[in-house]
């Protein structure tokens, strides 16, 4: 597919954990933009599919961004 989005390294934020879900993250957007397109039976299948597994990686990886918000939060000191 042309316009899929691919990975590149000026899209890391510096958080191995983070970087590999945003990876996984394109990967399967791109993987359920190819079958958005395709008509049979098992495209729509594997679509369901994948939305499910984006939900599931979507619903982790803003868990883990929070977290590493909140223990930001207490490491920085009172006042600033």
């Amino acid at each position: 597919m042309p316009n899929s989005p691919t990975w590149s390294d000026n899209l890391s934020v510096g958080k191995s954990h983070i970087d590999a879900q945003h990876k996984q993250l394109i990967i399967l957007c791109a993987r359920a933009a190819e079958c958005a397109s395709a008509t049979s039976h098992e495209a729509l299948k594997e679509f369901h599919d994948i939305l499910n597994d984006l939900a599931v990686l979507t619903d982790k990886h803003f868990a883990d961004e929070e977290d590493l918000l909140i223990k930001k939060r207490k490491s920085k000191p009172r006042g600033s």
